[in-house]
């Protein structure tokens, strides 16, 4: 289990899996955590063949951020990522603070370059998003 969820690029699947069948007690503890699963889910985004088509040789997390909506506290997740043009930046969220989830509904990178934008700048599109989608939720 610890190799299948040491990779990125099959550990939402994993976790997923083991979730649906009620034994996430087999995950391993190390990759127990919504930093882990947002990695996750963001590679698992990025392997989607109308994307990068594969994982990334190397990925990073740059930037935690939390936000509250209401009464509910978010997470969105700023990546750096390699790919054969150099590094791209990549945003995965919002996963709610308060449980573990594979799911961010706006993960996503336009593969600009990393260093094109600050950290501020890459996560705006991901906090409209987000404003967004409770604008028309509350309606």
């Amino acid at each position: 289990m610890l190799s299948l969820a040491s990779s990125s690029a099959l550990r939402a699947d994993l976790y997923d899996g083991l979730k649906k069948l009620e034994k996430l007690r087999l995950f391993p503890r190390t990759y127990y955590n919504q930093d882990a699963l947002a990695e996750a889910a963001m590679v698992r985004w990025l392997c989607f063949p109308t994307e990068l088509g594969h994982a990334p040789t190397e990925i990073e997390l740059v930037h935690r951020e939390q936000v509250k909506q209401g009464r509910i506290e978010w997470l969105m997740y700023l990546f750096k990522f390699r790919t054969d043009d150099g590094w791209c930046a990549g945003e995965a969220g919002p996963f709610r603070a308060d449980t573990l989830s594979t799911q961010g509904k706006f993960t996503f990178s336009n593969f600009r370059g990393f260093d094109a934008l600050t950290h501020e700048e890459h996560l705006a599109g991901l906090r409209e998003a987000l404003d967004e989608f409770f604008d028309l939720a509350s309606s």
